[in-house]
């Protein structure tokens, strides 16, 4: 196997015989037991470690839209839009079967 087949790289990380990068920073040395969750969620998006400020306003966000976005209707509809985002009727179609004596029962 050659080494261009033992590597890989994007735009956020870098894989080789060595170890993992994200962003440029170690991923088992310099992320993972020191950073949580949301802090890491961030830091793929932007690149940058993110402010206490930001981590806190993001959690509350997650914690706000968990009780309905995360059932599995919207998350059929949702995968199914991602899936194919010309056929909307698809995805209109996905979550209302997904509806039952459970989900807005």
């Amino acid at each position: 196997m050659t080494d261009a087949k033992r590597t890989g790289h994007t735009a956020i990380a870098h894989v080789d015989l060595h170890g993992v990068s994200v962003h440029g920073k170690d991923l088992s040395q310099e992320l993972i037991g020191k950073i949580g969750f949301t802090a890491y969620f961030l830091f793929l998006l932007t690149g940058r470690q993110p402010d206490e400020k930001l981590v806190a306003i993001t959690d509350a966000c997650l914690v706000a839209i968990a009780e309905h976005g995360l059932v599995p209707s919207v998350q059929a509809a949702r995968m199914t839009l991602a899936a194919a985002p010309d056929a909307l009727q698809g995805a209109v179609a996905a979550g209302v079967l997904g509806c039952g004596s459970v989900i807005l029962g």
